[in-house]
């Protein structure tokens, strides 16, 4: 009988022929690194697809340093939290990113959340920032009293799709995502990160056995984690590095999906964003007219694609 020390797992890390690494020593660097790294080396790639709209990588980049400055001005320091308040878009990731850069702590929130909880994590992480939609605003107003908030950054559903308008629309006492970007210079940023000590993300749980607690991930766990996912996973093909695609339905602001997002930026792999889990018919369009390689879901939305009347021209590697 094999013992603990025998590491009988290691058999199984194997894809095909190929043998997987079983250990690799993980680097130290700040978790927004790895859209640098992927900016550099693929900046004319496809970052994303958004109803029709895509993103060079260079230009997700530029985005990101943009929104980063702005926030300084706006007075983030290292060691804020942000709130941000949104579903799969791509302002999420430009905000994502961004708030790293500052060494501000990013707090995803769900956008299904009601008044009181989302007053929870605003009290709980102490934010003072928050970005959302715009037809979030008076829920947000609503949780905004006692607690530490005091900037709230809108955007819209329309916004970095092909229905955005040219005219930004202000509202009293917010600012504009887009607005915020346009007048700010994509400078970098000299914050000094101390990747195994320093906090990337506090991520609420799900509060199925209590309170939804805040969950503390530094930049090289998140990191780490990453490494040992889809990199590891596809270590024998390093030609999809740069070119392969993903269709990520799972909501980025779940534990999940956050990590899926991250994951594929850090391969530079163009995430065909899906803003609502439930739409399994816009999941079997992009499927059966881009066919991603990569789909990133959960056993509920893989029981619909297994109705009777769901046609799939091809099914792509399901993670």
């Amino acid at each position: 009988m094999e013992s603990y020390a025998d590491k009988p797992w290691l058999k199984s890390y194997k894809l095909g022929p190929f043998k997987l690494k079983t250990t690799i020593e993980y680097p130290k660097k700040p978790l927004f690194t790895i859209l640098d790294e992927t900016a550099e080396e693929f900046s004319g790639k496809d970052a994303y697809y958004y109803f029709g709209k895509r993103m060079k990588y260079r230009e997700l980049k530029r985005q990101v340093d943009k929104l980063a400055n702005a926030l300084i001005a706006l007075g983030t320091k290292k060691g804020d939290t942000i709130i941000v308040f949104l579903p799969t878009c791509p302002q999420f990731i430009i905000s994502d990113f961004a708030i790293l850069k500052t060494g501000a702590i990013l707090v995803p929130c769900s956008p299904l959340l009601k008044a009181p909880e989302l007053r929870h994590q605003v009290l709980e992480s102490g934010a003072e920032t928050i970005i959302c939609f715009d037809k979030h605003l008076d829920l947000v107003n609503s949780v905004k009293s006692g607690t530490r908030l005091n900037n709230i950054i809108v955007t819209s559903h329309e916004d970095y799709s092909p229905a955005e308008s040219e005219e930004i629309r202000e509202i009293p006492g917010t600012y504009h995502l887009r607005k915020l970007i346009a007048d700010h210079e994509a400078k970098a940023i000299d914050v000094k990160i101390d990747p195994t000590d320093d906090l990337a993300i506090l991520a609420f749980t799900g509060g199925s056995t209590g309170v939804p607690k805040g969950v503390m991930i530094t930049h090289y766990q998140r990191l780490a984690n990453i490494l040992q996912g889809l990199p590891w996973m596809m270590a024998p093909f390093p030609t999809y590095r740069g070119s392969a695609s993903s269709l990520l339905s799972v909501p980025i602001f779940h534990a999940f999906g956050h990590y899926i997002m991250q994951s594929c930026i850090y391969w530079g792999i163009k995430i065909f964003l899906v803003p609502d889990p439930r739409d399994t018919q816009m999941i079997v369009q992009l499927m059966n007219e881009y066919r991603p390689f990569l789909l990133f879901m959960v056993p509920t939305q893989l029981l619909k694609l297994a109705q009777p009347e769901i046609e799939i021209k091809r099914m792509p590697v399901m993670v």
